[in-house]
């Protein structure tokens, strides 16, 4: 292998008269974390004109890690589109120009996401369970990594709204990605981490009173933040259902920046919350807090058969990729307990995230979101629902 000098030649096609011409791309350095981060967040899902040192450090990127024939077009052939969704990340779809072709196995577009976080830590957690998820199809592929970021696959879909979590074809396919997910192991840290990660959170807050709770369970799995697409071409009917084969994923688990080992009761408390939490507000404070929408028993049971369904089918048909302790002999019985744990941890999970917002309300991050407004309103529904856990802690 010889040295490179500083400067590579490249090959790109000059779209006015569709002949090649020699490129010079740096080969220098892709910004640091922070700067990333702040170049980056310049940007605005309005914004008209797109800085080219934006544009440059993009397509050095594309370069990098798409490979293929991303290494061969101008930075003034780029199509770059901020997206709007994230409230911890930044996101943005990156494509081709319709006259290139690809050369290889490298995509014709990408979603790039620019991580705000400087945790280490957890976002090597994040990307050992994205590469797992995204082998096993359980998410978007995973195209490229780098310390700043990642390349993912542009799934063209739209975010589930809160009222959708409850329709009757979207918790049939929610159970199944949750047993999906619940049944993989990971090679990370598997003891349970929420109360841990947000004690941490509120050391860098600075609060020096803090309540630690012991949680005692006996199941743990995986969890992870609930953000989930529905894929184009799926409509949701009158009866809240859509069609889609037993075999079809129409729906897509995105954004596991916050994944970890928990309790299985921390998932379900979860989708309890995010029921009631609606992010499609686009003035201040850029969602609304529906506590009427709460699921019913009705709902979550619907959620829990089609959960446990789906760890009876995956024992049965791959022992080899599968743990398959604690399976259920008792369905009845095993659905009681989902609803005990359920009711349990929603309190949990307001709490957990109203420690997160108050952490990022703390940080300058280039996003619209009223941090502050969403951790109070969080700490609120903390209040209401911690007589139930309270009532689980001194058992």
């Amino acid at each position: 292998m010889q040295l490179q000098s500083n400067l590579c030649m490249l090959i790109a096609y000059d779209s006015d008269f569709g002949v090649k011409i020699r490129l010079k791309m740096s080969v220098k350095t892709i910004p640091a974390p922070c700067e990333l981060k702040n170049l980056f967040g310049q940007l605005c899902v309005k914004s008209k004109e797109i800085p080219y040192d934006v544009i440059m450090c993009t397509r050095e990127l594309c370069a990098r890690y798409l490979g293929g024939v991303w290494k061969t077009i101008s930075p003034e052939q780029l199509y770059l589109q901020p997206i709007i969704g994230g409230v911890s990340n930044l996101l943005f779809l990156v494509k081709l120009p319709k006259n290139v072709v690809a050369e290889g196995t490298e995509p014709t577009c990408s979603l790039l996401r620019i991580h705000c976080s400087d945790d280490l830590d957890r976002l090597l957690n994040e990307a050992v369970v994205f590469t797992m998820l995204s082998e096993r199809l359980l998410g978007p592929r995973l195209f490229g990594v780098f310390p700043s970021g990642r390349f993912e696959q542009y799934i063209p879909s739209r975010p589930l709204f809160c009222d959708e979590l409850k329709c009757p074809g979207i918790t049939k396919h929610l159970g199944k990605i949750f047993a999906r997910i619940h049944l993989l192991n990971v090679p990370i840290d598997k003891k349970p981490r929420v109360i841990e990660v947000a004690d941490e959170w509120l050391e860098k807050l600075g609060n020096k009173i803090r309540h630690k709770m012991r949680l005692k369970m006996i199941q743990v799995d995986l969890s992870k933040e609930g953000n989930l697409l529905l894929h184009d071409g799926y409509t949701i009917n009158e009866n809240g259902d859509f069609d889609a084969n037993d075999d079809e994923n129409p729906i897509s688990p995105i954004d596991f920046e916050y994944a970890s080992y928990n309790y299985r009761g921390f998932e379900f408390g979860n989708y309890i919350c995010e029921c009631m939490l609606d992010y499609g507000n686009d003035k201040p404070p850029f969602y609304w807090v529906k506590p009427n929408r709460m699921p019913t028993n009705e709902q979550l049971y619907r959620l829990f058969n089609a959960y446990l369904d789906e760890i009876d089918k995956q024992k049965r048909d791959s022992d080899h990729f599968y743990s398959t302790k604690n399976l259920f002999l008792n369905r009845e019985a095993e659905i009681q307990k989902l609803f005990m744990e359920a009711r349990r941890f929603p309190a949990v999970s307001h709490l957990f995230w109203s420690i997160w917002s108050f952490l990022l309300a703390n940080r300058s991050l280039p996003i619209s979101f009223d941090y502050i407004s969403y951790g109070l309103d969080r700490i609120a529904l903390y209040y209401e629902c911690k007589p139930r856990l309270l009532e689980y802690l001194t058992e």
